[in-house]
Formats: C-alpha cells, structure tokens, sequence
C-alpha cells in the first residue's frame, strides 16, 4: 500500500504501470461532526517507557467500528500488506502499539467513525489503492493533538485491506508515540550572563567575494534573558526520517540560512559563558535536524533544533525569528 509523508500537498498519482493509485490529502482539521477534543498534553515524555505507557492509553482508546472484532493477528495471507507506511518515521525516538480487527463496516465509513469518535481525530493524510481498477487497500494517519512537541507526537495509523469473504476487511491500527531526549542542564546559557554579541556572517553573493560580517553587542538585562531564554527553549537535536522532498513540501529554493554566532560574558572583558552557532544549513531539512550548537563555559557541543515534529518551517518558531523578537528588531541579515 502507498502513503503520503505528512504536511505533502494535494495531489493523486499513478504508481506501478498505471495500476495501482494512491490519493493523498492533507487536512487541517477533523472530521466535521465530531465532540471536540480534549485538553493538548504538555507534559515531556523522556523515556521509552513513559511513551509505551502512552501508546498503549490512545491505542485501547479507539473504538471498534460497528461490526468489528478484535483477532490476535493478521490473516496470513494479508500480513505484509497490512502495517505503518514505510516513510512515517518523523522522530528518532519512537514506541509502536498496535492490533489487528476483523470489520464488516465499509472502509471509508470505517475511517470517518474513528475519526470522529477515536482519541486522534486530525486527519493527517489518506490514501487508497488496488490493481485493475479494483480498489483493495485503504489507509489513514491520524494525529492526536499536543500542546508541546517535547510532550510526544501522538499518531495513529490505519491500514485496511480487503479479506476474503464479501464484505469483510483486515484491518491494522497503529498506535505511535514519540519520546525524546532531556536536555541537560549543562546546555543552558547561564544565569550569569551579562553581555551579549550577535555576529552574522553571510556566505559571497558570487565567487571570489570576501564574506560580509556584521555584528551587534547589548548589555540591557532584558535583551540578554530573552535571548537566552530563545536559546534555551530549543529541543535536542534528533534527526529521523529521509531527506524531505523541497519542491513538493514548498519549503523554498533551498538557499543556506545565515551563519550566526552568540557569545554570552559576565561582563565587557569577562570569559565567555556560553556560545551558540547556527549551522548556516539549508532551510529544507530532516525533522529534528540540527539548526544550531551550544558550547557552555568550554563543555562539550551540544546540538539543537527548532523543529523537532516537522519538516515545514512554522511562522516564529525559528532561531531566527526568536533571537529578532528577542532582541526587538531585525538581524542584518543581507
């Protein structure tokens, strides 16, 4: 069975000499009808056994379809046709829940009512296929909404497949629940940090140029715990899934974001606390990919990123953005 990645744009296509065909859709709210949903988690999942914990909450929280039953496993000769698409890994850390049904329901009733009544309701993408014009698979990502990304990407899968017998469909749920990393404490810009430089650096508009360097310096206490507090609220690098599609995911024309640097003192001739660089990467990256690295009084590189569960830059909530509102104005960043 095809699927899409989450955030593709509309669109159908033909696969496999024009006889199989998937639809996939994105959707930015859920099935109309449904109650609304309950209050967005926040609190961090950090570990493998609080996100199975979780897992195993939202997959016992979907509701059998009319007419469904649940069976131990797959029909044999369904098994490698049901299960999550091969391109859903969005987080590096993540915990699988699921179990196998027996429906009579139609699949595209099937999908609406778990959507409308299951504990993920924003349908994510949808998709269906078959051979000879004869449709016999269907699918659906399902996302549970979360007020913090640190507090799991909470997603459930739907696969359905054709059984034999008139009427009677296999269907696989997926319940999939990411974790991530803590940061540690020695990543944090220190408290006592009193003075700030921003430097921009920007890479030759042509070759053979000299690079353009500008830099600005604030000591107002206010400028220096915003920006910290724009560095600090950034999560643990953790890169997962393939290399997103640029043109497809309209991110742009792939043109590398500045080099910034933030060196954080005491005071005007004190050592420095803490340093941030920007990785000047291109802005189409992988979910999780680093954006910037710290350096807290001499300690080891630790990496960040300011998209964690997506791949799709989301308006201020980029370094960037931060670090302007931050500091009240724009970087002279050309």
């Amino acid at each position: 069975m095809q699927s899409c990645r989450r955030a593709l744009p509309l669109r159908s296509r033909a696969l496999a000499a024009g006889v199989t065909l998937a639809v996939c859709l994105l959707a930015l709210v859920a099935v109309a009808g449904g109650t609304s949903d309950p209050p967005a988690p926040r609190a961090p999942l950090y570990s493998r056994v609080a996100a199975t914990a979780v897992a195993r909450e939202l997959l016992a929280a979907m509701p059998l379809p009319p007419g469904a039953r649940r069976r131990a496993g797959p029909p044999a000769v369904l098994a490698a046709r049901l299960g999550r698409p091969a391109n859903s890994e969005d987080h590096a850390k993540v915990v699988d829940r699921h179990e196998y049904w027996i429906a009579t329901e139609r699949p595209f009733g099937m999908l609406a009512f778990l959507a409308r009544h299951g504990p993920a309701r924003r349908v994510v993408s949808s998709g269906y296929g078959g051979v000879r014009g004869r449709t016999t698979e269907w699918s659906e990502t399902l996302e549970a909404p979360v007020a913090d990304p640190l507090a799991g990407l909470r997603e459930v899968f739907v696969a359905i497949v054709r059984a034999a017998g008139r009427g009677r469909y296999a269907v696989r749920v997926d319940a999939v629940v990411a974790w991530h990393r803590r940061r540690p404490a020695r990543s944090l810009v220190p408290a006592t940090a009193r003075r700030l430089t921003v430097q921009t650096r920007l890479a030759p508009a042509r070759r053979g140029q000299v690079p353009r360097t500008r830099s600005l310096t604030s000591s107002s206490p206010a400028t220096v715990r915003a920006v910290a507090r724009a560095v600090d609220s950034l999560s643990l690098a953790e890169p997962a899934g393939p290399p997103p599609s640029c043109p497809a995911m309209g991110i742009g024309s792939g043109a590398r974001a500045p080099r910034i640097t933030l060196t954080f003192r005491g005071g005007r001739s004190a050592r420095i606390l803490a340093q941030v660089r920007t990785s000047g990467a291109f802005v189409c990256a992988r979910t999780g990919e680093a954006v910037a690295w710290i350096t807290v009084e001499g300690g080891p590189e630790v990496a960040l990123t300011d998209h964690l569960d997506t791949v799709i830059e989301v308006r201020g909530s980029s370094l960037i953005e931060r670090l302007e509102d931050a500091l009240g104005h724009r970087l002279p960043l050309t």
